[in-house]
């Protein structure tokens, strides 16, 4: 997950990483794409059969929201937050405030 400045430039690029394996046959529906057939470690469940709840706190998605998050909340730390509600409303045309999470 990137976080660019309006000129492109990267301030900041998280990766998330969740470790597991691929079951010998799919189980469960829930999710989609490969999650019927990825068990992360530490599991014997599919990430198809995991709540999920549980499936987006280990995910890979997860683990890369997080350490953006983390980037954030102290990049944007002792900053006047107008300045930042003032690019996203620059980049989306629109106020995005009451959408985004606290952080």
């Amino acid at each position: 997950m990137a976080i660019v400045d309006r000129n492109l430039t990267t301030l900041n690029l998280a990766q998330g990483i969740c470790e597991g394996r691929i079951a010998d046959t799919p189980a469960g529906s829930g999710g989609f794409g490969y999650d019927p057939i990825f068990v992360p470690d530490g599991f014997r469940l599919t990430f198809g059969e995991l709540p999920a709840e549980l499936k987006n706190k280990i995910s890979h998605r997860a683990k890369a929201l997080e350490a953006t998050r983390q980037f954030l909340k102290h990049f944007l730390a002792g900053r006047d937050p107008s300045h930042f509600w003032q690019g996203v409303r620059q980049i989306y045309g629109r106020d995005c405030h009451g959408q985004v999470t606290r952080l």
